[in-house]
């Protein structure tokens, strides 16, 4: 697009200038060829096309700012994710890292999750049949800190406790696309089984302890899904700890000596959350920033073409300038003869 408005900005005057006698410029007699109907069209088509180009540039800027300020359900500032991966024991391992960040105050709290957040997250999903209505719902293993190092706020019961056992045995917590998806409310929800949920184990099929509010799990790009937490199960691969406001450096030197202390050999790895959720849209970033330079491109070299179109038509008026000052007309009104054709 930006291309084609270049050369049509472009063309019209380089094909007329191209026909002009250098001895005929500089006795002034220049003779604009063509119709003054087709001059007109084409600058107005330039200008549209760039306005066009122009329209989609903030559109598309609109958009990237939408993606980054949209609210995702959870706070993502200020959260650090512990990548686990090589440890022989994550649950271990997130029990002594935690332990060494006890009452620092630099860290307000740590979590362990079997998946990170943003685009590329796979989440194990589970298809059962509950009331004869089939359902897919995403899995996903925490630990009782998780939702409130994240601030997922429940709408109703309660979070996971560490103190009591059946919370790591068959207590689940929903959220609410997976409530509506079985046909309950946020508050009836709470006490239903999930009968057939378990097939290899009907005795211990899941009973709602809590539900959480909606998030995206993953990017803008995708839908709320139904998702189901439960505190048991499979080991903790990420470790998500939110540090205070203040110096996130201290924080960060407090987390790798916890780090050393709980892994001694491996590499203390970590990411922002905020800035692996922006990761999600580095296509349209891109995109946005191509065309924001396409565009003003576009309408520099259509802005070239009319200037160049009207220095030739006020050449070639030149002496009919001449004639109207000595009977008396302005420059405002010379100019205002000059440009309303443009």
């Amino acid at each position: 697009m930006a291309l084609l408005v270049g050369v049509l900005a472009g063309t019209y005057p380089a094909f007329v200038l191209s026909g002009f006698s250098p001895l005929e410029t500089l006795k002034s007699k220049l003779k604009i060829g063509g119709e003054n109907w087709f001059t007109k069209s084409l600058v107005t088509f330039q200008f549209v096309l760039s306005v066009g180009f122009m329209a989609c540039t903030f559109i598309m800027l609109w958009q990237m700012n939408f993606l980054r300020s949209k609210d995702l359900g959870f706070d993502q500032e200020n959260v650090v994710v512990v990548n686990t991966s090589g440890t022989s024991d994550p649950t271990k391992t997130l029990a002594r890292f935690r332990q060494s960040l006890a009452n620092r105050p630099e860290i307000a709290g740590v979590g362990g999750a079997e998946f990170s957040l943003g685009a590329g997250t796979i989440a194990g999903n589970t298809r059962f049949e509950y009331q004869g209505k089939t359902t897919d719902i995403f899995e996903h293993f925490i630990d009782s800190e998780y939702l409130r190092v994240l601030k997922l706020p429940l709408v109703s019961g309660r979070n996971f406790d560490p103190n009591r056992a059946q919370d790591t045995v068959t207590s689940v917590i929903l959220n609410e696309t997976a409530v509506r998806h079985l046909g309950w409310t946020n508050e009836t929800a709470l006490g239903q089984v999930l009968t057939g949920y378990n097939v290899a184990d009907p005795t211990r099929n899941p009973v709602v302890i809590g539900v959480v509010q909606d998030y995206h799990f993953r990017s803008l790009h995708e839908k709320v899904y139904p998702m189901l937490f439960m505190a048991h199960g499979r080991l903790p691969q990420q470790f998500f700890v939110r540090i205070a406001p203040g110096d996130p450096q201290q924080a960060l030197s407090q987390m790798q000596a916890a780090w050393a202390n709980a892994e001694p050999i491996l590499p203390f790895r970590y990411t922002f959350l905020d800035e692996n959720l922006q990761k999600s849209y580095v296509a349209e970033s891109r995109m946005s920033t191509t065309i924001a330079w396409a565009g003003g491109i576009a309408v520099f070299l259509a802005c070239l073409g009319l200037f160049g179109l009207a220095a030739l038509s006020t050449l070639n008026r030149t002496k009919e300038i001449g004639i109207r000052k000595v009977l008396g007309a302005t420059v405002a009104g010379i100019t205002g003869l000059l440009t309303k054709d443009f």
